[in-house]
């Protein structure tokens, strides 16, 4: 009886979301690309800067921005066949609430999300450069090496972070 229960909820378990209403930023990032046509080149630049927390969320930002590049009306029938031929697995619901408009937010809140879901990255970035120095510390001091290459790999980590490399 108790197996069965740990069973089914083993089985009902979803991966907990790293960054507590990313999705939903980055759903309604989606659907305001895909449904303002008035605002669709600015949001469509500061979308390029975007690390889609999702496969099903990157290949469907590929294929409206495509389509916005190529000047051509973004639907479902369009996307569904660009998601289709770049072997792209995207649930039903999942597309279709992002291009029916219902997620979509205003175009000034959308450029917002973009802006902080680029930092929440930026945040985990700098949380592992900064885990990757304490492990190099830890390692020189256990086998008595030489502490300044450790200060060194940080120091290029700390730029290429910073310059946003």
């Amino acid at each position: 009886m108790a197996e069965d229960r740990l069973k089914e909820r083993m089985d009902n378990a979803q991966e907990a979301e790293a960054d507590p209403g990313r999705h939903h930023m980055e759903e309604a990032i989606l659907a305001t690309l895909a449904t303002d046509p008035f605002d669709q080149d600015a949001i469509a630049h500061a979308a390029r800067s975007v690390a889609w927390s999702r496969p099903d969320y990157k290949a469907i930002a590929t294929a409206l921005l495509e389509s916005i590049t190529e000047g051509i009306t973004v639907d479902l029938v369009i996307i569904k066949d660009k998601l289709r031929t770049a072997g792209a697995k995207v649930e039903d619901a999942v597309l279709t609430g992002i291009l029916n408009g219902e997620k979509a937010a205003d175009v000034s809140i959308a450029l917002a999300y973009i802006g902080k879901v680029n930092a929440l990255d930026k945040y985990r970035d700098a949380h592992a450069a900064g885990m990757d120095y304490l492990k190099a510390v830890a390692k020189a001091k256990e086998a008595g090496g030489d502490i300044d290459a450790a200060f060194a790999d940080l120091t290029g980590k700390v730029f290429d972070l910073a310059t946003g490399k």
